[in-house]
């Protein structure tokens, strides 16, 4: 007990908020030279990108982009994920696509979204495509486009200068599943 009275208790607390000042500014230097610059870097370069922002508030980062309108959504979103793991890490995020989606955009989309789920699920795209296009048909949109990946279902919609983007995960296959 005696050595514990010794010691100077001002200059022990010091350092110890000292030390954790220095880690936690070292973190945050880190975080900033190893993922914001190069993430923001990559960003402001991309043609598509018209603004964007993480939110690191859950279990996993958030990348929020705001792209304007792009010929293939599926290029543009592989090469944001491309970024997104590259400044990321390896951990898990995802990436939340805005676009400038209308009421009308939205009600077309539901309309597809039964006839895309099925697709996703059977693992029958031909039908998939003809059912939305059967769909589509009558809803004024100037156009639509599906595009079918390793990993996922793009669906572009677009009516006049509004555009409404969606990315579908595809169901993961097992080995020995399927036919």
């Amino acid at each position: 007990m005696g050595i514990l009275k010794k010691l100077r208790w001002p200059l022990v607390v010091a350092s110890l908020v000292l030390s954790f000042g220095l880690l936690l500014g070292g973190s945050a230097l880190v975080r900033h030279l190893r993922v914001d610059s190069p993430l923001h870097a990559a960003m402001t370069q991309d043609p598509a990108v018209l603004g964007y922002s993480v939110d690191n508030a859950g279990t996993e980062p958030v990348l929020h982009v705001r792209l304007g309108p792009v010929p293939d959504l599926a290029e543009t979103y592989q090469r944001i994920d491309s970024t997104a793991r590259r400044t990321l890490g390896s951990g898990p995020y995802r990436i939340q696509l805005e676009d400038r989606r209308t009421p009308a955009l939205a009600s077309a989309y539901h309309r597809i979204h039964f006839a895309l789920q099925e697709g996703l699920q059977r693992g029958t795209y031909d039908t998939m495509e003809q059912r939305v296009e059967a769909e589509t048909a009558g809803l004024g949109l100037s156009s639509h486009r599906l595009t079918v990946s390793d990993g996922r279902i793009y669906v572009q919609l677009s009516q006049g200068s509004d555009y409404l983007y969606a990315v579908l995960e595809r169901p993961q296959v097992q080995g020995g599943e399927g036919s």
